[in-house]
């Protein structure tokens, strides 16, 4: 849950609703996916045990997910 709230602060959402807790999980989901695909050491990425670099990798990901979005 702890890459959750770093998401979430990085995005500048400071507050919890399910649906959106649930959109920003599955892009967390899509990097780690991407990333994996990419090469990226999967205990690097292992669930609330991310390496800082793995967590700045995501965060990157889902700002530009988000911006991104129609």
């Amino acid at each position: 849950m702890a890459i959750l709230n770093d998401v979430k602060q990085a995005l500048g959402i400071f507050y919890s609703e399910t649906n959106k807790d649930t959109e920003i999980s599955n892009i967390i989901a899509g990097a780690k996916a991407f990333l994996l695909k990419g090469g990226w050491p999967s205990a690097d990425l292992a669930a609330n045990a991310e390496t800082p670099e793995a967590k700045q990798a995501i965060i990157i990901y889902a700002k530009m997910a988000i911006n991104t979005d129609p």
